[in-house]
Parts: structure tokens; C-alpha cells; sequence
């Protein structure tokens, strides 16, 4: 389920008149791609297939997971859990290639790091011969080109959306809307909202979370 932006827009417009509706949908679109990014709220979980020919052993035993098939219209924002054949690691990002010269430091027993080449692919590193499943959990934001986001976004943070529009708008400088009395006021709303949904994934309830089932080949189950 999803619910289209004008339904967002509908909620800040009337106490940001006269601003124009161009500028409420680019207001409340930057804001959706804030919170999502900084929260951790917007949630998938993934098993992936390896197939050990794709480890890279000239580069740290590094593999690429492509997830662009099934992320879609998101791009990635972190790696939340991992896990490799039932072995829990704490995902690090970082990419050892550039920043790390001592790669004794790499096979780390509770750390597996990670980096983002692109926007369609995962690299994972310290990767073995023997590893053939791995699980991810990771937080998305929405494409800037986004026209509507997912329903739980809406009915469960569509205060904290609402007030970090209203915020950015009414802080604008030298317009007929300019408040930024209301401002300071709706910051400090959104800013608790963005809090409350940041506790709600240390907490595993952040409201969403789609499981996806990914094969080598790019076989989705």
C-alpha cells in the first residue's frame, strides 16, 4: 500500500499560504528523504545466494551484491545486520581499500565491513570460499523523484513529515509566508518526531520491514 504526496501536501499547505504548491512538494519530498535517512526507519531484509567465483581475492576477498532489482525506486542509506551462514557480524562502512593498510585488521570476529561502490550494489569484504548465504537488513530512502511512499510512513510519522515541511518553508527568508517564530516551533516538533522514529528502530519497531528472497542469479523468491 502507498499514499500519494498530495496527501502530505493537503496537511502543510494551509499554514504556509501563500507559498506555491511547487514549492510545498519540493519541501515536503526533501523532508521525506531526511527523515528516512537519518531514522533507519524505511527498513528491508534480504537473503542473498553467493556464488564463490564472484569473490574478488586481489581485493580483500571482497564480493558485490547487486540489489537493484529488487530495491527499486529506493537507494540504500546503511547496512543494518548482517549475517553469514548463521554468524551474526556488526556491519562497519567503510571501504578498507583506501583507509585501511593493515589488513590483518580486517578479519575482525565480530565486525564485517562494508561499502556502497554505487547505488545498485553491496561490497562486502573478508569474504571466504566456504560462505554461501548471506542476510541483510538495511534502511532506504525514496528516489527525489518520489510521487508517493509507503503507507506505514504516512499513518505512523506524517506529523513529523508534516512539521519538518511546515519548518522548512516558514524559515525561509524575505517571503509573504516567512514565520520564523512558527519555525523554531515546527523544528523542534519535527526534531522530536525524528527522535521517537530513531528509538523505534533501536527498538525493532519501526513499522515496516519486507523480507526478499535473492538468489545468485538474480532470482527473486
Amino acid at each position: 500500500m502507498a499514499v500519494e504526496i498530495v496527501e502530505v501536501k493537503r496537511l502543510v499547505a494551509p499554514d504556509v499560504m501563500p507559498c506555491p504548491d511547487p514549492i510545498i512538494e519540493r519541501e515536503v519530498i526533501s523532508t521525506i528523504l531526511d527523515f528516512c535517512k537519518k531514522s533507519n526507519v524505511l527498513q528491508r531484509e534480504f537473503e542473498v545466494e553467493l556464488d564463490v567465483d564472484d569473490i574478488d581475492d586481489e581485493m580483500q576477498n571482497c564480493i558485490d551484491i547487486n540489489i537493484e532489482e529488487f530495491a527499486g525506486d529506493l537507494r540504500l542509506v546503511s547496512l543494518l545486520e548482517l549475517m553469514v551462514d548463521a554468524n551474526a557480524y556488526i556491519p562497519y562502512k567503510r571501504d578498507i581499500r583506501t583507509t585501511i593498510t593493515n589488513y590483518d585488521y580486517v578479519k575482525d570476529e565480530e565486525y564485517k565491513y562494508y561499502w556502497l561502490p554505487d547505488n545498485r550494489n553491496i561490497r562486502l569484504f573478508d569474504m571466504k570460499v566456504t560462505d554461501s548465504l548471506v542476510w541483510m537488513k538495511a534502511s532506504f530512502k525514496p528516489l527525489r523523484t518520489l510521487d508517493e511512499i509507503d503507507d506505514f510512513l504516512f499513518e505512523d510519522w506524517s506529523e513529523g513529515l508534516v512539521a519538518g515541511a511546515k519548518w522548512k518553508i516558514l524559515s525561509m527568508p524575505n517571503k509573504e509566508w516567512t514565520d520564523f517564530k512558527t519555525a523554531s516551533y515546527y523544528r523542534s516538533e519535527y526534531r522530536r518526531y525524528l527522535s521517537q522514529a530513531k528509538q523505534a528502530v533501536v527498538r525493532g519497531a519501526s513499522g515496516y520491514s519486507d523480507r526478499v528472497n535473492w538468489k545468485s542469479f538474480g532470482e527473486i523468491d
